[in-house]
């Protein structure tokens, strides 16, 4: 059994979410992104800090980078990113959400490539170190940008 990890949700982790899911329930049942926050992200937060090392490489070869897939409990399913820092704290840093609703009306639903953007504008506040670096050249490359 490993020792368990320090998570942190970061602020672009719950924008993400809230772009994907509504403030309030819906009238069909729609859960909404504290119905998330209090069913599903528990589970992801404890399988980040218990099982970090075993979970699946979020680029192959990037070993700082991880993700959980799953199906949750409000949710058809979920892809949560997370990134190790160098300080041995693990960031939840995105959240992709499958909901067998439609996205919630309130709010407009990011295109694949805004949610990229605000992916790795979250990585980018992270200013790279060693470790992290490789993730970082990663996601600059397949966003055809540089820093």
């Amino acid at each position: 059994m490993s020792d368990r990890r320090v998570v942190r949700v970061s602020t672009d982790f719950f924008d993400q979410l809230d772009g994907q899911l509504g403030a309030e329930r819906g009238p069909a049942g729609e859960p909404s992104a504290t119905d998330f926050i209090v069913f599903d992200l528990p589970t992801i937060v404890e399988r980040f800090a218990m099982q970090f090392d075993d979970l699946p490489e979020a680029v192959e070869g990037v070993t700082v980078a991880r993700v959980v897939v799953g199906t949750g409990e409000v949710v058809r399913a979920f892809v949560v990113y997370g990134l190790l820092l160098t300080d041995g704290v693990i960031e939840l840093i995105g959240v992709d959400i499958e909901s067998p609703y439609p996205a919630p009306r309130q709010t407009t639903h990011r295109s694949q490539t805004d949610h990229r953007m605000a992916v790795f504008d979250g990585i980018r506040r992270h200013r790279p170190t060693p470790q992290s670096r490789p993730f970082f050249d990663l996601w600059t490359l397949a966003l055809g940008m540089r820093s």
